[in-house]
């Protein structure tokens, strides 16, 4: 009697193993497809990007343009999203209806591509009116 109790128990003690390691194999595979899947998602993340900058000029980094120029390129159009392609730099001579910003009064997403804006400790870079304002990658 007490060995069929024995034997029994380690049965049971042998099922409760392999049943730990059946779910912790099925973890794992669940931690595997979560991960697979969170990589699929940032490929297609970038290669959307990638796509997308393929688009794209060049960053000019001769001499920066001017905030004048700046404004000209945000708001003499209606484009929801803006590529910018050159550095600025304010311009105290050619620039002082800007000292307060560059004015944005719409919803507007600009994509840097590494371009830097400069103020050049005399203004601030944009003047922004109660919207929605994306910007990505500018120094």
């Amino acid at each position: 009697m007490l060995i069929c109790i024995l034997s029994i128990q380690t049965i049971v003690a042998e099922e409760n193993a392999n049943n730990k390691e059946l779910i912790s194999n099925n973890n794992q595979d669940n931690m595997l497809k979560t991960n697979n899947q969170y990589n699929d998602v940032l490929k297609d993340y970038n290669y959307e990007e990638k796509k997308s900058e393929t688009n794209k000029s060049t960053i000019n980094n001769e001499d920066p343009l001017t905030f004048t120029k700046l404004n000209e390129t945000i708001n003499d159009n209606s484009n929801s999203t803006i590529y910018l392609s050159n550095n600025y730099k304010y311009n105290n001579n050619s620039d002082s209806n800007f000292q307060e910003g560059i004015l944005i009064n719409r919803n507007l997403t600009i994509k840097g591509n590494g371009v830097t804006l400069d103020g050049n400790m005399m203004a601030r870079i944009f003047k922004v009116s109660n919207l929605n304002l994306n910007v990505n990658f500018i120094i």
